[in-house]
């Protein structure tokens, strides 16, 4: 049996994503967390990332991949640049929507993965490819400093 603690980090993080997005105000989505993105772009962000994991990991599976394939270092600084405005243009509600939406389709998709892609990722050195709650603390932190609300 391969070790699926990742599901529990997962959860909580989701839990603390619904938590935060439940505070907001309309006007909380506008606010600044730093360089040009608001509290709106950040929720978007994550929605996007959790949709391209899923993405990637159905892939593999499509080819017979135990793991999704690699990636350049650069692609997401790239695509993090390119989706930027389309981030910003979206309501901070839908925003909010739709990272909850991809946070709990990509849970449910990771654990569902057989042991062999379990234990695939983090002999790849990929954890993030199932610890998803690694990135969304990330954000969920920046959101809250940017709030003036830091919990941590």
């Amino acid at each position: 049996m391969s070790d699926r603690s990742f599901e529990e980090r997962n959860a909580r993080a989701t839990d603390e994503v619904r938590r935060l997005v439940g505070t907001l105000s309309p006007e909380d989505f506008e606010i600044g967390v730093g360089g040009t993105w608001t509290v709106a772009t950040c929720l978007a962000h994550l929605a996007f990332w959790d949709r391209w994991q899923v993405v990637r990991w159905r892939d593999a599976a499509a080819a017979g991949l135990p793991v999704p394939a690699d990636v350049s270092d650069n692609v997401p600084d790239l695509a993090n640049a390119a989706l930027e405005t389309t981030w910003r243009a979206l309501p901070g509600e839908t925003a909010a929507t739709l990272a909850l939406q991809a946070a709990a389709e990509i849970d449910a998709l990771v654990a569902a993965l057989p042991d062999v892609s379990v234990k695939a990722a983090p002999a790849a050195g990929r954890v993030r490819l199932l610890d998803r709650s690694i990135h969304r603390l990330e954000h969920v932190t920046q959101v809250l400093r940017g709030l003036g609300r830091a919990e941590r």
